[in-house]
């Protein structure tokens, strides 16, 4: 699962068109695209279901960065000089010092040599593949929460086409896609289990301060487990703080009531706008703040993502409230003990 000789058969399809096929769906694991399309979900479509897929989508990024770095493996493009990595310069090999030095067999790992000349260069590690793992929260997610024929192809087909492309692109082995794929569908059934099915969170209206389960499990889940996320080895703190700071906000805005996302197109449109300004805006003051007075310690880091994050999820919905862009009146009754 580490040769290379897959990624060299996939290259020996040299066409443009498959190339620019293959960054373009690449690119659908990049910040930018996946950024844009949770604004849409979260604030444009459903605001709780935005919310779980956003809960899948960052507990994959932390989860990537903690085994790449428990893993310490290197990329197809980097063990062998033959294999192309078109991903950034459309063409050429990967400047590396190594030709054929992928795993001997199909179980076997890359030679110890190669494995701790990256080690010892602390480079972007390969297992698991993060795209892939981006790509089983997001499309995964969708199809679980809509349950709509779109979603369920788009995952179906969106998916496998992102594990192709990644080896293709040189970024990575059999096993690293594999791997990716394992960590996505684990943490997207998990969040669905936890949130959806046990806590009801699709369909709360508002939260009740009760000692029954489904509320623990929910602070749980929302507060405890991303505090003790900071202490796993390697784990960035501004994902970390990026999580906290949209979970505070959901808590707040279902402990006073959410009551629904029915609006037209213009004013579902009006919310994604708003939600991406105040993200902008207090992003753009908290850093500049904190950085001019304080520094760059990893409190002001954390804060740095906090503060977006937190009033995104919390004064969209206020504002919104206000400027009369979500439902002001509850739209159904009590659906359990857990909200009112």
């Amino acid at each position: 699962m580490f040769q290379t000789e897959l990624h060299l058969w996939l290259q020996s399809f040299d066409y443009s068109w498959l190339r620019y096929l293959m960054l373009f769906i690449s690119n659908l694991g990049d910040r930018p695209f996946y950024t844009v399309l949770l604004a849409i979900v979260m604030f444009g479509v459903s605001y709780r279901k935005g919310f779980i897929l956003l809960q899948a989508m960052i507990w994959g990024g932390i989860f990537n960065d903690v085994l790449k770095a428990a893993f310490g493996l290197p990329r197809p493009s980097e063990v062998d000089s033959r294999v192309l990595h078109p991903e950034y310069s459309g063409n050429g090999p990967e400047q590396t010092q190594f030709t054929a030095m992928g795993a001997r067999d199909f179980w076997s790992l890359p030679p110890p040599a190669v494995i701790q000349h990256y080690r010892a260069l602390n480079s972007s590690f390969g297992l698991p593949s993060g795209h892939v793992i981006l790509s089983c929260t997001i499309w995964l997610s969708l199809a679980l929460l809509f349950r709509r024929r779109l979603t369920l192809v788009l995952a179906a087909l969106v998916i496998p086409l992102t594990m192709l492309s990644r080896m293709y692109l040189g970024r990575h082995f059999l096993a690293d896609v594999l791997a990716g794929l394992a960590v996505g569908v684990s943490l997207v059934v998990l969040v669905h289990v936890a949130l959806v099915q046990f806590c009801a969170l699709t369909q709360a209206v508002a939260i009740r301060v009760t000692a029954e389960p489904r509320l623990i499990v929910l602070l749980v889940a929302l507060l405890v487990l991303p505090v003790l996320a900071a202490f796993l080895p390697h784990a960035e703190i501004e994902d970390v703080g990026r999580l906290l700071g949209f979970n505070v906000g959901f808590l707040l805005v279902m402990r006073k009531g959410f009551h629904g996302d029915s609006a037209g197109l213009l004013r579902r449109g009006a919310r994604v706008l708003l939600a991406v300004f105040l993200f902008v805006v207090s992003a753009t003051i908290t850093e500049a703040a904190l950085a001019g007075i304080f520094g760059e310690p990893i409190w002001v880091s954390l804060l740095n993502a906090f503060v977006p994050a937190f009033v995104m999820s919390w004064a969209t919905v206020a504002v919104g409230q206000r400027l009369d862009l979500y439902p002001r009146e509850v739209a159904r009754p009590s659906i359990d003990r857990l909200v009112a």
